[in-house]
């Protein structure tokens, strides 16, 4: 029996039509692979900011609840060592567990023009201690950086203020505010924190030299 070249294999036609299908096949495979691959990218990224934002939490929070409040006897009443604006924080506190054991340290906290945040600091025992030593980069892409400390106002009412300067003791709750750019997916909840001390008990007045007794 004579086989016809029918149905001996393809047409031409149907080759070309089984080559259109497996192209569109392979086409929606590269086209989700290179989707898997961007949603990766994206989820990658965003984990990343969610790092960077629960890391400068973490070390703030380290640092402020820990801040010392140091005597000041350059005016009477005496004054804590604490400057607060809305926008810039100038404390005493320990030094990070990288740098210990060492000496206290005056930190600041604020914003770059450039939208940083910035953590400077130096050690209280410093031949020179106004410039920092130390210049950590937090965040950046900040638009604002908003801070407030609770406690009694002039009139002796608790509240939030926006500045704490020159006062008796530290602030009973300290709130750190950061917006980024609208553009920016990342977020920052309000950091609170409460300091572990408020008063420096430990202060025993040194008239030689105006300064607490044991402390440089």
């Amino acid at each position: 029996m004579t086989i016809s070249n029918r149905e001996a294999g393809y047409t031409i036609a149907e080759m070309l039509v089984s080559l259109l299908i497996f192209g569109m096949i392979s086409a929606m495979m590269i086209s989700g692979v290179a989707m898997g691959k961007r949603v990766w990218e994206r989820t990658d990224a965003g984990n990343e900011a969610a790092e960077q934002v629960a890391g400068a939490q973490l070390l703030l929070r380290q640092r402020l609840e820990h801040v010392y409040p140091v005597t000041i006897f350059e005016a009477m009443p005496p004054t804590t060592d604490f400057d607060g604006e809305s926008t810039t924080m100038i404390f005493t506190a320990p030094p990070r567990a990288a740098q210990s054991p060492s000496a206290l340290r005056h930190y600041k906290l604020w914003l770059s023009p450039q939208g940083d945040v910035l953590l400077s600091s130096v050690s209280t025992v410093a031949s020179n201690p106004i410039v920092a030593d130390e210049n950590l980069v937090l965040l950046s892409g900040v638009q604002a950086m908003d801070i407030a400390y609770f406690g009694p106002d002039s009139g002796g009412v608790p509240g939030w203020q926006l500045r704490w300067v020159k006062q008796q003791q530290l602030p009973k709750l300290l709130r750190v505010h950061i917006a980024f750019e609208p553009a920016d997916r990342r977020t920052w909840p309000d950091l609170l924190v409460r300091p572990r001390t408020t008063t420096d008990s430990q202060c025993v007045f040194n008239p030689a030299n105006g300064r607490c007794r044991g402390r440089i």
